[in-house]
């Protein structure tokens, strides 16, 4: 391998690297001056020395009067730091440059690169943990955290105060990037959807959209009937505390079976307004109306007749003993 020589930083603000056996002439930066002895000499061997001077006019107040060339300068292996390598792509030796990269979770504290120099590896570098912010406060709800300043892989998880929800996350986690995972959730009031449109039937609801505790009412048009509650609630879930009802035509449940009589219907299930007539057998008179007509509230208008065993020809009374 060719050798390399080094003038090396000596209080100088210069260094030149020689590639050879000796080392050439150095260039200098302005403020000094090679010696009438140095400037002669077209190189330097290992370990001699380049003597220095002040331009005309100046006196020298700091530094050494001379620069020397050195051996091969191999910086090796940079001390191990906790969290962190090295790429490593142009060696060890002088005027390399080398790369910190931390572990995951793991920021870089310092320069991004360093450099082998005559005094060894340029500057000081560290892997720290990575860190987060601490959510801004959550109006109406709270938040628990498992430590003041949050670092990598911390979960906050969020919760919300009575009557209002969650909308987002119910958790964030501290990423590798310094950033969570998603955005911190908020609290809403609990609110719950508007019903679908009653068929033959409407409802009143307080709001266009319902929040906690708010009830909404139905009722029927003319000749319906409400299946379900009259009225619902909406919950702290967000949902109704029973299912909307629904608008149902009026119905009536059809007479029991007649004693020595028959009665006609006009349907199986009947409905407001439909009249259901009755007879009797022969020898059997009706006991109560001979028809009956389901009402609007499901009832029948009167209590279905009965037959009874007689005539069906009414009985005159007269005088006797004329």
């Amino acid at each position: 391998m060719t050798a390399v020589k080094v003038w090396p930083l000596l209080l100088l603000p210069f260094s030149l690297v020689c590639m050879g056996k000796d080392c050439s002439l150095p260039v200098l930066n302005g403020t000094v001056v090679l010696s009438s002895e140095s400037i002669l000499k077209n190189s330097f061997p290992d370990n001699s020395k380049a003597f220095l001077e002040c331009p005309k006019g100046q006196e020298r107040k700091y530094g050494p009067p001379f620069i020397t060339c050195l051996n091969e300068i191999d910086c090796g292996e940079p001390k191990s730091s906790p969290h962190m390598t090295y790429i490593k792509r142009d060696g060890t030796l002088f005027g390399a440059y080398i790369q910190p990269v931390c572990e995951r979770g793991y920021d870089l504290e310092g320069t991004a690169h360093r450099q082998c120099l005559v005094s060894g590896w340029s500057g000081n570098v560290e892997c720290i943990l990575t860190t987060c912010e601490l959510p801004d406060p959550v109006e109406h709800g709270r938040f628990i955290t498992p430590k003041d300043e949050p670092v990598f892989n911390d979960t906050i998880e969020f919760s919300c105060d009575e009557n209002y929800v969650l909308v987002g996350k119910s958790s964030i986690t501290c990423s590798d990037y310094g950033e969570y995972d998603s955005p911190p959730p908020k609290c809403k009031v609990t609110t719950c959807k508007l019903p679908d449109p009653v068929e033959h039937g409407r409802f009143i609801t307080p709001k266009d959209e319902p929040v906690f505790n708010d009830t909404i009412e139905f009722s029927c048009d003319e000749n319906y009937v409400l299946v379900g509650n009259s009225s619902i609630t909406c919950s702290d879930y967000g949902e109704y505390d029973s299912p909307p009802p629904k608008c149902k035509v009026t119905t009536c449940e059809l007479p029991d079976p007649v004693e020595h009589g028959r009665f006609i219907a006009p349907r199986d299930e009947p409905v407001f307004n439909d009249v259901i007539t009755f007879s009797c057998d022969e020898n059997y008179v009706l006991v109560g109306n001979s028809s009956i007509t389901c009402s609007d509230y499901g009832e029948y208008d009167s209590p279905p007749p009965k037959c009874k065993v007689g005539s069906s020809t009414h009985k005159q009374n007269h005088w006797t003993g004329i």
